[in-house]
C-alpha cells in the first residue's frame, strides 16, 4: 500500500497511531496547555535535556488585545503578533511545523499585556 509516504518537502509524516514520523523515527505526539495571564514569559512545555520541542499544532484565544511572541528559553523564535480582544489562532503546521526550540530549551509564550490567553499545543520531541 505504501501509505504514509514521506513528503519530499518536509521531514515529518503523520501516522495513524498518534505518532509522527520524523526522518526514520516515529515520535509520540504530546500535548500541553497554554494558560498565560501576565506580562512576560509563561512556560508552556518544559525543557527536555538534549531534545528540541517542535510545535506541530497550536490553538488559543485571547480575552483582550495582546501581542504574543514565542521563545526558546530566553530567545524569541516567533516574533510578536498582535491579537484583538477575543482573537486567537488555530494553526496546523503540517507538513512543516509552527516553531521549534533549541535543544534543551523550554517553550514559552510571551505576552505584552496582562490578559487571559488559553489554548493548547501539540508537539514532538526531536
Amino acid at each position: 500500500m505504501g501509505w504514509p509516504e514521506q513528503d519530499p518537502f518536509c521531514d515529518a509524516v503523520i501516522l495513524n497511531s498518534g505518532k509522527v514520523r520524523v526522518g526514520n523515527e516515529d515520535k509520540a505526539v504530546k500535548w500541553a496547555e497554554i494558560n498565560a495571564t501576565t506580562i512576560g514569559d509563561t512556560p508552556v512545555v518544559a525543557a527536555v535535556t538534549g531534545k528540541k520541542i517542535r510545535v506541530l499544532v497550536i490553538d488559543f484565544a485571547c480575552s483582550g488585545a495582546v501581542g504574543i511572541s514565542w521563545k526558546s528559553g530566553s530567545t524569541v523564535i516567533r516574533n510578536a503578533q498582535a491579537f484583538a480582544a477575543n482573537g486567537g489562532i488555530a494553526h496546523s503546521a503540517y507538513p512543516g511545523w509552527f516553531a521549534e526550540t533549541s535543544a534543551s530549551q523550554a517553550l514559552a509564550i510571551n505576552l505584552d499585556a496582562a490578559v487571559n490567553v488559553r489554548g493548547s499545543v501539540s508537539y514532538v520531541e526531536v
